[in-house]
């Protein structure tokens, strides 16, 4: 990636720090989807007849 002058450097790093607390909640949200699919899962397959 090039990136040219210091304004240019600031703002991209300007972007990357707002992008951490927004990747952190993401991630959040993304474990507890997770967790709750595989609760789902869990219970829907204990209770097809086999």
């Amino acid at each position: 990636m090039n990136v040219f002058g210091n304004d240019r450097t600031e703002t991209l790093a300007s972007h990357a720090n707002a992008m951490v607390p927004m990747a952190t909640g993401l991630a959040a949200a993304f474990v507890v989807g997770v967790l709750a699919v595989s609760i789902l899962i869990f219970l829907v397959a204990e209770n097809v007849p086999v």
